[in-house]
């Protein structure tokens, strides 16, 4: 690791550490990915049981669309354990943890580690996190670009809805990089805080929005995707993610 892929780990631990502190994450919203195998059953299938950085068991569950291509990686991560995505992707059902539903709706945000490389990398976006049916649809989605920036976006329909991203070359392939996206979506006039490695990054703007906001999902209640767009795939990310966590907080975002 060189030392400036060291000091953008570090930059982005403190930002996640002083997210930590302006905000407030419940336990069963931090998804460490610190589990070594497919422990848990539910609906009949197979799931991720996931553990919490703070030492516990969390009560959200990962179902995996292939056990195949989500890997458990147990080294190069930023700690403990992460996952490898090689075309599998995960959704966080919402039943057992309701209140990963419409976190933006007074102040929240997201927290991730993730790492892409090359290999059989698709064109176009590639969703890391969405609360979405589709794409730009409605809902909320977090992505990478081709042009190794980062796309946020939310509202209610693909014709309703903003679409802020970050300047070209804010993320790096091959290196671990820190993504969080802190908003209030009370008001149209609002904009997110977007950091990358510890830098608050200067957005682009596009589309209308009236300030409506729709949550649609398939297959399972409410589902918080990672590495596709929905359950049938879709814009798959191809990589390593790590140290997932979903804020929900009463806490103004901008004295962050």
């Amino acid at each position: 690791v060189s030392a400036k892929e060291k000091a953008r780990i570090a930059a982005g631990l403190r930002l996640e550490s002083q997210i930590d502190h302006a905000l407030s994450v419940d336990i069963s919203k931090d998804f460490g990915l610190e589990s070594a195998n497919f422990s848990c059953s539910y609906a009949g299938s197979d799931r991720w049981c996931t553990y919490n950085k703070r030492g516990g068991g969390s009560n959200a569950l990962y179902n995996p669309n292939s056990t195949a291509d989500i890997k458990s990686q147990t080294s190069g991560c930023i700690r403990g354990n992460c996952v490898k995505l090689t075309g599998g992707y995960m959704f966080i059902p919402a039943l057992p943890d309701p209140l990963v539903d419409d976190i933006f709706a007074d102040g929240g945000g997201i927290s991730l580690w993730f790492k892409q490389d090359n290999t059989n990398q698709i064109t176009g976006p590639r969703i890391l996190v969405t609360k979405s049916g589709s794409y730009k649809n409605n809902g909320y989605s977090l992505a990478v670009l081709d042009a190794n920036q980062i796309e946020f976006s939310l509202g209610k329909t693909s014709s309703n809805l903003y679409v802020w991203s970050s300047p070209v070359g804010s993320v790096r392939f091959n290196s671990w990089n820190h993504v969080a996206v802190v908003y209030n979506r009370n008001s149209t006039a609002n904009t997110p805080l977007v950091y990358v490695n510890g830098r608050l990054m200067q957005l682009t703007r596009n589309g209308t929005w009236d300030g409506g906001y729709t949550e649609i999902t398939a297959g399972l209640p409410n589902e918080v995707g990672l590495g596709a767009e929905s359950p049938s795939g879709g814009k798959r990310f191809y990589g390593w993610l790590d140290e997932i966590r979903i804020y929900s907080t009463d806490t103004a975002f901008q004295n962050l």
